[in-house]
Formats: structure tokens, C-alpha cells, sequence
């Protein structure tokens, strides 16, 4: 879908909500696109843990030892260090930010808190939760924009005025499910990045803007993930403009592959004999 799309100048800045897993890594970097666009107004940032919320992890699940326990056998030992010590320096990176020394924040909560914007977590990172979305409700959100893997029941999505929007890192329907770039990757095509609306099903909802990424110079998933998040934050507020009159049906209309489950220990094989690498 087209690049060329300006931003017209509106009376009324369209209210966004955004809720989203603060991973320290990646989600920071393409928000602040977001947060900083003064055609848009940010009303609210929900900030869900990447140890605590629901479905963000193998098996489903929760706790910070029992996380990076499954994760290190997910990435392997030697990607895990690297991945743990990038951590490291995003938080000490945020530390400094925090202290006034830093100039970029490197976490979704620093980047919230530079811009006055409020900071929700819900009761059990459960973004279902009745009296959370009562609450959200009463910010008057426009749309939500959401990067997470819960499934949204209807109680969420019916929070915004117009609907609930969600980044998804793959050429939509192709690689549905999870961990989309690293299929993108192991299958050599499908990889990009689609902003679609959110329904009852995962990642069945109509595609509201789509671009396609060349991942020819990206040998590792951090460096795909990365080029990916710049071009969110370069899309983002384009696409947000384009879905506030949006007319269509929410729902996907073609049929859709099946959606792809955490890689297995096969796939993980392939994608290393491929001379890939995750970091």
C-alpha cells in the first residue's frame, strides 16, 4: 500500500490509545514516532510486562526465571547472552535517561513519562479485564493500537470509538501467529510489516496499510526486527490517518493460512543450517 500519502491538517487530532508489551529492545523505537506526531493525540499507554503477560512467551508462560529459562533454550545459550547483555545496556541506557544524562529513552515507561503520557498496567496484565477497559474507555479513545499476543476478547475491543489496530511483522495473510519474522526469514519471503484490524481471530482482521521488507542484508532476527521497527515508525501516523476513515469491513475476506505456533526444534535447525542467526 502506497508510501506517497500525506497527513492532512484536521481540526480534531484523532485520540489514540496504545497498548503494548514494553520489551526494552524494540517497541520503544517505533512509538516514539508515534508519541511525537502532532497530528495525533497518544491519551494512554498500557505497558505490559515481557515476563508477565499473557501468551508473550513459549508454553504460555509467566515468571522471570521460569521466562528466561524457556527462552534460553528457545535462542540457545550463546544468542541468550547476547540478548541479556543488549538488555543490560538498554536498561543502564534508560537508567541514564532517567537521571537526565541520557538523551533517548530506551523502555516504552521512560518514553511515556518524557511525553506526560498516562502509564497503565492492568491487574494481571490481563487487557481483558472488565473494570481495566471500563477505564480505558474513559480516556475516549479514537483507536487503540496493540502489540501484544493475548487474544482480545469483545470487552476489549470495543474500547475505541472506531476500532483496535494491530502491528503485525509479516506480509498479512502470510505467516499468521507467531514469531512472524522468523518464518518470513526460514520460508525467504512474506516479510514485512501490516497494520490490520483487530477481531475475535488472530490476525484475521482487514489490512489497513502493508509494506513489504527486504530482509537480502539481514542475517539475524534482531537486525529484521530492527529494520522492521523503522518502518513502523516511518508508516505508523499515515496509516493511523488512513484508518480514521476507514469505511470497509473489519474482517479479512480471503481465505487464510493456518497460523504458525512457536518454532520447533526443527525449524530452528533449518533457520541456523541457513546461516541465520537469531542475534
Amino acid at each position: 500500500m502506497g508510501n506517497s500519502e500525506k497527513i492532512r491538517p484536521s481540526l480534531t487530532r484523532p485520540r489514540i490509545g496504545v497498548v503494548v508489551v514494553d520489551d526494552g529492545l524494540y517497541t520503544h523505537r517505533w512509538l516514539a514516532s508515534l508519541v511525537q506526531e502532532q497530528s495525533l493525540c497518544v491519551v494512554f499507554v498500557v505497558c505490559l510486562s515481557p515476563f508477565y503477560a499473557k501468551n508473550f512467551n513459549p508454553h504460555g508462560a509467566t515468571g522471570l526465571w521460569r521466562v528466561s529459562w524457556l527462552r534460553t533454550r528457545y535462542y540457545g545459550l550463546f544468542a541468550s547472552a547476547r540478548f541479556a547483555l543488549k538488555s543490560l545496556n538498554g536498561q543502564l541506557q534508560d537508567w541514564l535517561f532517567g537521571m537526565g544524562i541520557g538523551h533517548t529513552p530506551h523502555s516504552v515507561r521512560s518514553l511515556s513519562r518524557a511525553h506526560a503520557i498516562p502509564l497503565l498496567t492492568p491487574a494481571g496484565h490481563d487487557i481483558n479485564e472488565p473494570a481495566f477497559c471500563t477505564r480505558l474507555a474513559a480516556y475516549q479513545p479514537d483507536l487503540l493500537v496493540c502489540a501484544f499476543s493475548q487474544r482480545a476478547e469483545a470487552v476489549f475491543l470495543e474500547v475505541p470509538r472506531l476500532g483496535c489496530l494491530h502491528l503485525h511483522f509479516s506480509e498479512l495473510p502470510q505467516h499468521r501467529g507467531r514469531e512472524p519474522l522468523f518464518h518470513a526469514m526460514l520460508a525467504e519471503n512474506g516479510a514485512g510489516v501490516s497494520l490490520h484490524w483487530m477481531v475475535p481471530r488472530f490476525d484475521a482482521g482487514s489490512i489497513v496499510w502493508q509494506e513489504s521488507l527486504d530482509l537480502a542484508s539481514c542475517r539475524t532476527l534482531h537486525q529484521a526486527i530492527l529494520a522492521a521497527c523503522e518502518m513502523v515508525a516511518r508508516m505508523l501516523p499515515l496509516a493511523l490517518h488512513r484508518a480514521m476513515e476507514w469505511q470497509g469491513d473489519k474482517q479479512f475476506s480471503g481465505l487464510l493460512p493456518p497460523a504458525h505456533h512457536w518454532p520447533t526444534r526443527e525449524e530452528i535447525q533449518t533457520f541456523h543450517k541457513k546461516k541465520l542467526r537469531f542475534f
